[in-house]
């Protein structure tokens, strides 16, 4: 079947949609581990940690779970273009058509140019399958990332400093339901039952890598639950003067690396890992010894 010949895909159709989707999910959860996984084999390369360099330690750990993470997509998307070539009629024809036009496979050996003609015209047909495959593979990078970063940070305040601290998952759904509270807190030190004893003396901590205009999500929330203040830390490196004013007036204390802090000297809610860590959050504790 010639290129002239073949039936050419421009969408694919909802049931084919919801079936590739679902064939995506699948491959993923079986090839590409937890976020979990990615921050304790980090853990393992014998990364320093400094209390004076907490930045720099959440750079590295960061940078080596993001290359662990690469080498399981690397393997995962392999396994769906294999799968889709295999098992899927109209790419399998598409593969079959674009080897008949432009490989001669009585030659004994295939020039690089032909190969490269032979994925091009593959590709090109396939265009709706792949485009899924890079959209849900963005979308996971995104919500890996921040997972990443919330583990990183529980492992720094539990395990590093030893710090009380209640996370998302200790906290339970029960206790954001009763108490109305949004999933922007990502974790209290100390606890919630200091939440309902003195919630003023509390560290409401909220994790994004980057803000863009979530920020905004973080003020409405804690103006509807009447939280005093949130400490919202991030890796975001575009913050402007205007949004950090806004969110000063909101009550909304930035956690940034310390080059960023640097950057940002002049703006008195942002505050660097460093000093979060060694000076904010011992000042909260000391009220509950």
């Amino acid at each position: 079947m010639s290129t002239s010949t073949l039936h050419l895909l421009t969408e694919l159709t909802p049931h084919e949609k919801e079936q590739w989707k679902k064939q995506i999910k699948l491959t993923r959860a079986k090839f590409v581990k937890s976020p979990d996984y990615f921050v304790k084999k980090a853990l393992t390369q014998n990364v320093i940690f400094d209390r004076n360099k907490v930045s720099d330690y959440i750079t590295k750990v960061r940078s080596f779970a993001w290359e662990f993470y690469l080498e399981e997509e690397l393997v995962f998307h392999k396994e769906m273009l294999n799968l889709l070539l295999e098992k899927n009629d109209y790419a399998s024809t598409v593969l079959a058509s674009a080897i008949a036009e432009h490989l001669d496979t009585k030659k004994t050996t295939i020039e690089q140019s032909e190969i490269a003609k032979v994925v091009g015209q593959t590709a090109g047909f396939l265009t709706p399958y792949l485009y899924e495959l890079c959209l849900s593979s963005t979308n996971s990078r995104r919500s890996r990332s921040g997972k990443v970063f919330e583990k990183l940070i529980e492992h720094i305040i539990v395990d590093q400093y030893q710090y009380p601290f209640e996370s998302q998952a200790s906290l339970g759904s029960t206790f954001y339901k009763t108490n109305n509270i949004g999933k922007m807190v990502d974790g209290i030190i100390p606890s919630q039952q200091a939440f309902h004893q003195n919630r003023s003396q509390c560290v409401f901590i909220t994790m994004k890598t980057s803000l863009r205009e979530r920020w905004q999500e973080v003020a409405e929330e804690q103006k509807r639950t009447n939280i005093p203040t949130v400490y919202l830390l991030t890796l975001d490196d575009g913050l402007s003067e205007t949004n950090l004013q806004r969110m000063n007036h909101q009550n909304i204390n930035l956690i940034v690396p310390e080059v960023e802090k640097r950057r940002l000297a002049s703006a008195d809610n942002v505050t660097s890992f460093e000093k979060f860590f060694n000076q904010t959050i011992p000042n909260y504790l000391r009220f509950w010894e």
